[in-house]
C-alpha cells in the first residue's frame, strides 16, 4: 500500500538540450526541483511511439512537472529520429537506438544526481522499450502504462491505422504510414521480433501496470511475476490520446503514478544537491546534424521556448526569419512533424527559421496554467511580439516572415496586422480554418467550414467512377444530398450578387477584404499554401474574392494549392510536394536564386 506524499510540493526548474548518443542528437527535457536539492529516485518518462506521442504530449509534460515538484528528477526525450532529435524514420536500426536513447537518459541521471534507484515509466509501446531498456539501464522498477508488449500486436494496430487512411499508401514504397508517421519496413521487421517477458525485467525489483480494463490484467501477470508487482486500473487513458486540442490530462492516474514513484523515495530528503545552471555532461544547447544547426532559445519575459535553425556554419543574420507558431495544440514540431522537415530542409536550402510554442502551449506551458492547450490564446500577437524581440536583440534578424499552420495562421495573420514596431515582409497562411476566432466557436468546426468542406467531398466523388455506380444503384443519401445542393447553390449565387455589388461599390468590402488590403498598403507580402482538400481557400474566396485577383495579378500575393492533401499533410508525399512549393517560394522571394530540383 502506498503511503502518501511526505514532503510538499516545490518549484520546479527546466532545462532543454540535446544529448549525443552516437551519431545522433537526442532532443531532452529535463525537469527538476528549482531548490537544487532531489530525492534518491530519478525518472525515465518513455513515449509511446507515432501519432499517440504527439497526442499524449501534454499529459506526459505535465507528469513530469508533478514528479519534479516531489524533488524527483524526471527526464522526457524524443527518440532518434521523432520530434527534434536528429534522424529521420528512415535511419537505420530504430528500435536498437530507442533502447539505447532510454539508457542513456538514466545514466545522464545517475551521473548528475547521484542517484542509484532509476524508475523507468513507457507508455504504449514505450512500456515495450523500457521492459528492453530495463537492464541496461539498471532499472529498479518500472511503470507500464496501457503496455504493447508485443511487437507484431502493435504492428497490426499501425496497419489497421494505415488502412482507413483517405489514401493508403501503395504496398512496395518500403515504408508504412500510420497516422500521419512514417515508418520502415526495416523498423517494422525490428517491431514485429519485439516480445517482453519476465526475463527483460527480472532485475526490476517493483512494478506498477496500469490498464483501462481490469481483465487485462490476467495476459500480464507473467511478465511480471519475479516483481513486487501492483495492478491498477486506469480509466482516463482514452481522453490522453484524443486529437491536441482535446487532449485531456489523466489526473487520476497521473497523481497516482507519480505517488507510486514517490513512495519508492527514502523517508527523508537525500542531501543531493546539483547546480541549476550547469547542464549535464556532454549536453548541448545547439547542436548540428545532416547540414543544418539548431538552437534552443527561451525570451526572457515569459520564456517562451522555440528551436531556430539555420545552414550549418551560415552566417545568415542578414537573411529574413520564419518564424512558425503553433498549429493547432501540437508543440513545437508541428502536426505530422512537419515543422521539423520543413525548417530543416530550408535551413539546408538557406533559409533560417524558428518554431517556437506560444506561452499556453508546448515546451511553453507553466504548470497548470488555466488557459494552458488553448490553440488561439487571446495573448498570441503579445507573445509573437516578444519572440521578434528575442529575434532582433539576439539573433540579429531584422526582417521577418510569420507563418503558421491553421491556428498558426490565425496568430501570423493578426499580428502582421498589429506588430508594426517590426519589418514583417510577408505572412503566410497554410490552410486556415478561420480568419477571426472569437469565443465560443468551435474547435473542430470553425464557421463557415461545413458547406466549404461537403463541397470539396462532392468535388471529389466526381471524379470517382466508383461513387457515379454507387449514385445510380441508390445506396447513397439523397436527402443529404439534395440538401447540399440546395445549400451550396444559394451560397454560390449569394456569392455571385455579393461580388456584382462590390464591384459597383454598391456593397461594402468584408473585414477580410479590409485587412488583406491593408497589409498590401503597410507592404506586407500575403501567400496562403492551400490543401486542395482543405476548405480554406473556399473560405477566403467568398470573403474577398475581388481582392484576391486584384492582388495576385499585381503580385502582391502568391496562392499556392498543394494537390489532393489534407488539413495536416498526414502523408508523406503530399508532405514533401508542400515542403518543396514553400521553399521555392522563399528561394524566389528572397534568394534570388533558381529553384532547387
Amino acid at each position: 500500500m502506498m503511503r502518501s506524499t511526505k514532503s510538499r510540493d516545490v518549484a520546479i526548474d527546466k532545462q532543454l538540450f540535446w544529448l549525443p548518443n552516437g551519431n545522433q542528437s537526442i532532443f531532452t527535457s529535463l525537469h527538476q526541483p528549482a531548490d537544487g536539492t532531489t530525492s534518491d529516485v530519478g525518472v525515465v518518462i518513455c513515449n509511446p511511439i507515432g501519432y499517440e506521442y504527439v497526442h499524449s504530449f501534454r499529459s506526459l509534460r505535465f507528469m513530469a512537472d508533478r514528479l519534479a515538484s516531489h524533488r524527483i528528477p524526471t527526464v522526457r526525450f524524443d527518440y532518434t529520429g521523432t520530434g527534434n532529435s536528429s534522424g529521420s524514420a528512415r535511419t537505420t536500426g530504430l528500435v536498437s537506438r530507442w533502447v539505447s536513447d532510454i539508457a542513456m537518459q538514466a545514466n545522464m541521471l545517475r551521473s548528475e544526481f547521484g542517484i542509484e534507484e532509476i524508475c523507468l515509466i513507457g507508455v504504449r509501446f514505450g512500456s515495450a522499450l523500457a521492459s528492453m531498456a530495463a537492464k541496461q539501464s539498471a532499472a529498479s522498477s518500472i511503470v507500464a502504462w496501457e503496455p504493447c508488449h508485443n511487437g507484431r500486436h502493435f504492428y497490426r494496430q499501425l496497419r489497421a491505422a494505415s488502412l482507413v487512411s483517405r489514401k493508403p499508401a501503395a504496398a512496395d514504397t518500403g515504408i508504412l504510414e500510420s497516422g500521419g508517421f512514417v515508418f520502415s519496413d526495416e523498423t517494422l521487421a525490428d517491431m514485429k521480433e519485439v516480445r517482453v517477458g519476465n526475463s527483460e525485467i527480472d532485475a526490476v525489483s517493483d512494478a506498477l501496470v496500469i490498464t483501462r480494463e481490469r481483465e487485462a490484467r490476467a495476459s500480464l501477470e507473467s511478465t511480471y511475476e519475479n516483481a513486487d508487482t501492483e495492478f491498477y486500473v486506469g480509466p482516463d487513458f482514452d481522453g490522453m490520446i484524443r486529437e491536441p486540442h482535446f487532449a485531456e490530462i489523466p489526473y487520476q492516474t497521473s497523481h497516482y503514478i507519480v505517488e507510486w514513484v514517490h513512495s519508492r523515495t527514502a523517508d527523508e530528503t537525500a542531501a543531493r544537491r546539483f547546480e541549476l545552471d550547469k547542464l549535464p555532461s556532454g549536453a548541448e544547447t545547439e547542436h548540428e546534424r545532416d547540414g543544418y544547426c539548431e538552437k534552443i532559445i527561451r525570451t526572457r519575459q515569459t520564456g517562451l521556448v522555440g528551436i531556430y535553425t539555420q545552414a550549418e556554419n551560415a552566417d545568415a543574420s542578414g537573411d529574413p526569419l520564419l518564424v512558425l507558431s503553433n498549429g493547432g495544440s501540437v508543440h513545437n514540431i508541428g502536426p505530422n512533424s512537419v515543422y521539423v522537415s520543413l525548417s530543416r530542409t530550408m535551413a539546408q536550402r538557406g533559409i533560417r527559421s524558428i518554431r517556437f510554442d506560444l506561452q499556453n502551449l508546448g515546451e511553453s506551458v507553466v504548470l497548470e496554467a488555466a488557459d494552458e492547450n488553448h490553440p488561439y490564446p487571446e495573448f498570441g500577437t503579445a507573445n509573437l511580439a516578444e519572440l521578434l524581440f528575442h529575434a532582433k536583440s539576439y539573433l540579429g534578424a531584422e526582417k521577418f516572415i510569420l507563418a503558421g499552420l491553421c491556428s498558426g495562421s490565425h496568430t501570423s495573420f493578426h499580428s502582421s496586422l498589429t506588430l508594426r514596431d517590426y519589418d514583417i515582409a510577408e505572412t503566410i497562411m497554410i490552410n486556415p480554418l478561420t480568419f477571426y476566432w472569437r469565443s465560443g466557436m468551435s474547435l473542430e468546426i470553425p464557421a463557415g467550414k461545413s458547406i466549404e468542406g461537403a463541397g470539396k467531398h462532392y468535388e471529389y466523388a466526381l471524379r470517382d467512377s466508383s461513387r457515379w455506380k454507387k449514385l445510380f444503384s441508390g445506396k447513397i443519401n439523397y436527402t443529404q444530398l439534395i440538401s447540399f445542393i440546395f445549400r451550396y447553390t444559394a451560397k454560390v449565387i449569394g456569392e455571385f450578387f455579393s461580388l456584382i455589388l462590390k464591384k459597383l461599390k454598391l456593397r461594402n468590402l468584408s473585414q477580410l477584404a479590409k485587412d488583406l488590403n491593408h497589409l498590401q498598403n503597410i507592404g506586407t507580402h500575403v501567400s496562403f499554401f492551400f490543401s486542395s482538400r482543405d476548405p480554406g481557400f473556399w473560405l477566403l474566396r467568398s470573403e474577398a474574392a475581388l481582392v484576391i485577383s486584384k492582388q495576385t495579378r499585381e503580385g502582391n500575393m502568391d496562392v499556392h494549392i498543394i494537390d489532393d492533401a489534407d488539413h495536416t499533410f498526414s502523408k508523406e508525399g503530399e508532405r514533401d510536394e508542400f515542403i518543396q512549393k514553400f521553399c521555392e517560394h522563399l528561394e524566389q522571394r528572397y534568394l534570388r536564386r533558381e529553384p532547387t530540383a
